[in-house]
């Protein structure tokens, strides 16, 4: 005690931290978004029936839905098709012909390729 610290009692010492180690090694406990917290509560079974809440939830829209209430008909088709705006832009300099080009290769693009196969059989030598 001659510097002023306190020696920690021999019980005490196999409790210590280690040096370099964390006090709090799992950190600040993380707050749940709204959105998750939402998605767990609707992820819940309703006491006493065999549905949770989102699937109850969807019964109502559909119910409302199907007897032709236009604001939930406009809500469910702008969820399912999205309003795609369209960009025109102007290239200058490209011609008709490079534009069919690039065209006919982007339309192309996404159908796979066949690999050609390796004379071995394509195994490991």
């Amino acid at each position: 005690m001659a510097d002023g610290k306190r020696e920690c009692p021999d019980h005490l010492k196999p409790h210590r931290f280690k040096p370099g180690q964390s006090g709090n090694p799992k950190g600040r406990p993380k707050r749940m978004s709204f959105e998750a917290q939402v998605a767990h509560i609707l992820d819940e079974i309703i006491p006493g029936q065999d549905v949770t809440k989102r699937e109850a939830l969807a019964r109502v829209f559909v119910d409302t839905m199907m007897h032709r209430n236009a604001s939930t008909i406009r809500e469910y088709l702008a969820r399912e098709w999205p309003v795609v705006h369209k960009i025109e832009v102007e290239l200058p300099g490209i011609g008709p012909e490079a534009l069919d080009i690039a065209l006919d290769r982007f339309a192309t693009e996404g159908r796979p390729e066949r690999v050609p196969e390796k004379p071995n059989g394509g195994g490991a030598a």
